[in-house]
């Protein structure tokens, strides 16, 4: 089962993530990593991405189980549904469980773990979080 209760962080420790906030003049207290030889962010994302599905490890057979299930749920909302499309597409293909395993990715997990959870929780996703994940 999809674990809403992981608190996700990396995204404030990439740089990118990092440049792009400050030009846009998001206040936001960051940690300052650049003279760290390990890449946190990359290292959080692995391990926020196992939190979400209970892991302390790697489990393709756990992960795609959840993933159909989840894919099953989140297709019933009609936008997010032509955004997993949107989605799929980058791999060629026209399957919406494809589509949510692309937003699993490093550059827009933070903000599908939003919409994921907000939908679980209350059956709906807002415009907000649809505009910030929109590919």
């Amino acid at each position: 089962m999809y674990n809403c209760n992981v608190i996700i962080t990396y995204n404030y420790y990439d740089k990118q993530f990092k440049e792009n906030n400050e030009k846009q003049n998001i206040d936001l207290t960051l940690i300052d990593c650049e003279d760290m030889t390990i890449d946190i962010s990359e290292t959080l994302y692995r391990a926020e991405l196992l939190g979400v599905f209970g892991l302390e490890e790697f489990d393709d057979k756990v992960i795609n189980l959840e993933v159909m299930n989840l894919c099953s749920q989140l297709s019933a909302h009609t936008e997010f549904a032509g955004l997993m499309l949107k989605a799929a597409a980058k791999m060629l293909s026209e399957d919406l469980c494809t589509g949510l395993m692309v937003l699993f990715s490093y550059d827009s997990f933070f903000l599908l773990h939003r919409c994921i959870c907000e939908f679980l929780k209350t059956g709906i996703i807002s415009a907000e979080n649809l505009n910030n994940i929109k590919i």
